[in-house]
């Protein structure tokens, strides 16, 4: 009698959740309601645009891929959790069928060992699937000959996949049974077993190589993005450092043309404005040259009406009062004595005129000026301070200067040093004064005037005279920068370019 074969399947499900499954993703609500509140989202936000905006580019840049990546693994691992399940499934039936055809063609075989030796031989190429002959009395043969050294294989296999990866991946095991029956019995079975691991080693691999060109991409990307991106904002940097130079007063700064269409116009503006500004300073400067100009020729004519006639008449009075004096010796007590005592007032207050005349003189113009060298000029000056302020300690660097550099720059230095030691006398209450004329540099001019006075208060607005200073500075093309030592004190600092006609 030949043989019987009946087939049916089973499933072996695993048991129990799986650790991707069993995520908690409760959220304490103490938790939410900090994330909720609006200062914390303002505080996130300030740290954000703290961050320089090529790098804001760059991190969400990053992020974006990130998400990309994490998006692309999930849809990857469920793709291949498909496609394991839907081929081995279908090795696992082909397979079956196979089994049942060539036992159709072992009709009349009673040999367990010959059967399994004709079934081993055709399953030798057989994918995906463990074939098992397992007798009623007997021991089990193995017909697929990848089982003996299966583990061996997948330890050795550089490829194989993690643990983890197969747990997400591999499909629930498809076990298939076909019958052998003779004379009515069945005398064994073949068991039929998926084996998924070749396909989630593959899907495994090919998640791999993905992987690593997202990272080669990624990196690419990042490299890429942050020369381009910087190549974009130099020009915005270029911008910050013409609007820096404007600030300070330079505006003769000017932008290169540039390439980029949309930030091209904001430069031409730029320039635009700064050769308005420059224009504007220049007529300033022209207009304040003329007001000084103007200025002290009034002076110098007050000056000259003071020395040419009220000095005659103060050395006229003066003289009356001694001739006064004299001829009162020849008068009798007492009216003497009344004469003498009036010539005295009278020649006390022309002294105290005469004084004042001399004061007024010297701040409206200083009589030196263009007759004595520029060095001579300024200690002269630091010398009348220093004796009117008899307890202020005066320490001057007079450095590289010629007899003189012009007689608008001579009387600019000299009313800035009038100016800045009256201010660090009079506001700063200082008890020691430097003051630093250096002209060795051959292009500008220093004047350096520090104090341990009260300081300068960042912010604070100039006063009339600093403000009539640095207009004097301005218009010969200078800067004039007042701030507070390192050891406090106040620290004016004023440069001015040395002119060729100068």
């Amino acid at each position: 009698m030949g043989f019987v074969y009946a087939s049916h399947s089973s499933r072996n499900a695993r048991h129990g959740p799986r650790s991707s499954e069993m995520t908690n993703i409760t959220t304490p609500a103490d938790t939410l309601r900090q994330a909720e509140r609006p200062w914390d989202r303002l505080y996130v936000s300030s740290l954000w645009y703290r961050i320089p905006i090529r790098w804001q580019i760059l991190l969400a840049v990053f992020v974006t891929f990130l998400i990309i990546g994490i998006t692309a693994v999930f849809i990857g691992v469920l793709d291949a959790r498909t496609r394991t399940k839907v081929e081995t499934e279908a090795y696992v039936g082909l397979w079956q069928q196979y089994v049942n055809t060539q036992f159709a063609k072992l009709q009349g075989e009673q040999d367990l060992d010959q059967i399994a030796v004709k079934l081993r031989r055709e399953l030798a190429g057989a994918r995906h699937v463990s074939a098992r002959l397992v007798p009623k009395n007997g021991s089990i043969i193995s017909l697929t000959p990848g089982d003996q050294d299966a583990a061996s294989e997948g330890e050795g296999n550089e490829s194989a996949a993690p643990q983890w990866f197969i747990s997400l991946v591999q499909p629930s095991i498809e076990v298939l049974n076909v019958d052998v029956i003779h004379a009515g019995q069945t005398i064994a079975t073949v068991y039929l077993t998926a084996k998924p691991d070749d396909e989630v080693s593959e899907s495994w691999i090919l998640l791999s190589k993905l992987a690593v060109w997202w990272l080669a991409g990624l990196v690419l990307t990042m490299i890429g993005l942050y020369v381009i991106v910087g190549y974009v904002l130099n020009p915005l940097l270029s911008f910050a450092h013409g609007i820096r130079e404007l600030e300070d007063g330079h505006y003769d700064v000017r932008l290169p043309s540039l390439a980029i269409r949309e930030l091209s116009p904001i430069a031409e503006n730029f320039n635009t404005l700064a050769s308005a500004l420059q224009k504007a300073r220049a007529d300033n400067s022209q207009l304040y040259r003329q007001l000084i100009s103007v200025q002290e020729k009034e002076r110098r004519e007050i000056a000259a009406d003071l020395h040419d006639e009220v000095g005659p008449c103060l050395f006229g009075l003066i003289a009356n009062t001694c001739s006064i004096k004299h001829q009162a010796q020849t008068v009798p007590e007492p009216q003497a004595g009344a004469i003498l005592a009036a010539a005295g007032e009278i020649a006390t207050i022309s002294e105290t005129l005469k004084t004042m005349n001399r004061s007024i003189l010297s701040r409206l113009r200083p009589y030196a000026l263009g007759r004595v060298s520029l060095e001579e000029l300024v200690a002269d000056l630091i010398t009348s301070f220093a004796r009117a302020n008899p307890d202020v300690c005066f320490d001057r660097h007079l450095v590289g200067l010629p007899r003189s550099f012009g007689e608008l720059v001579d009387l600019t230095l000299y009313r800035c040093i009038q100016e800045g030691l009256t201010n660090a006398l009079r506001h700063g209450k200082a008890t020691v004064v430097v003051i630093s004329l250096d002209g060795t540099d051959g292009h500008a001019l220093r004047l350096r005037i520090s104090d341990n006075g009260s300081g300068y208060a960042a912010g604070t607005p100039l006063g009339f005279g600093l403000s009539m200073m640095r207009e004097r500075v301005r218009s010969l093309a200078g800067s004039l920068i007042v701030a507070s030592g390192e050891d406090g004190g106040t620290v004016l600092t004023i440069s001015i370019p040395i002119r060729q006609e100068a």
